[in-house]
């Protein structure tokens, strides 16, 4: 009998969780179907847009307009902006640029952002009861800033899904400490890191925090492979800096304070 209501009651909170999942998607494709933004491709969108473009016809990472208007044979390089967005908008982009583009865009980043709602889930239940899991995973769903940032050219969506993507394989690494995971756990850091450089520093934190505080059987084997996870990304970013650039970053034209 308890066994047959431990079933009940697990049945009982996917199907919560499927709906609360639906719940999200619908908010998220409602936003992008109906919302209205006056200058979509401005601020930061418009680099990002640059860059991914620029990618997709010169094969050039670069935010200048010069050869997009004619005016230059090829783009000059940067690195102003680390790559993870632009390589993401790369992916839907045709030849020339146009709305129908920026919703193929606003879509998947809805999709990324209620895929984000079961990463929340999962990555809380872990070590939450699942009711609690679920709530935050409902907060997460209806959260007025989640939804309506799938309808704008910025990283937040995307970052979002790769931070609660670490998080949730960060979680799994106890119970299935294998190489695929431990290499996936690091990669998944390295392209949040890639998207919105502000997380570069965490694994400084994460590595100690492995090796001396983790209840995995080899925990140094385990840090060597979440650090190398972690470098594959930022090493191919630095490695395209250093032999484009001659240098690891480009700050030269950040105002004081700005964090890009």
């Amino acid at each position: 009998m308890e066994v047959c209501l431990s079933s009940l009651s697990k049945n009982w909170i996917y199907i919560t969780l499927v709906l609360i999942t639906l719940l999200g998607l619908q908010l998220r494709l409602q936003a992008v179907r109906y919302t209205v933004v006056d200058t979509p491709i401005r601020a930061d969108a418009k680099e990002y847009l640059f860059y991914a473009i620029n990618l997709k016809v010169f094969h050039t990472y670069s935010r200048f307009t010069e050869a997009l208007e004619g005016k230059a044979a090829s783009p000059k390089p940067d690195a102003l902006r680390s790559p993870g967005y632009p390589l993401f908008v790369r992916l839907f982009i045709g030849d020339s640029f146009n709305e129908a583009d920026i919703f193929s865009i606003s879509m998947a980043q809805a999709l990324l952002s209620t895929l984000t709602i079961v990463l929340v889930y999962f990555s809380f239940v872990g070590f939450l009861n699942p009711p609690l899991a679920l709530l935050a995973a409902f907060f997460t769903a209806i959260s007025p800033h989640l939804v309506n940032a799938n309808v704008y050219l910025l990283s937040e969506t995307l970052f979002c899904f790769l931070l609660m993507l670490f998080f949730w394989l960060l979680t799994r690494l106890r119970s299935n400490p294998n190489l695929f995971l431990l290499l996936a756990t690091g990669l998944a850091l390295g392209l949040a890191t890639l998207t919105r450089p502000w997380t570069q520093y965490f694994i400084v934190l994460l590595i100690p925090l492995i090796a001396m505080g983790s209840p995995l059987v080899r925990p140094y084997r385990a840090t060597f492979l979440v650090g190398l996870g972690f470098l594959l990304p930022i090493g191919l970013w630095i490695f395209r800096n250093l032999s484009t650039l001659g240098i690891i970053a480009d700050v030269s034209t950040l105002k004081a304070g700005e964090i890009r």
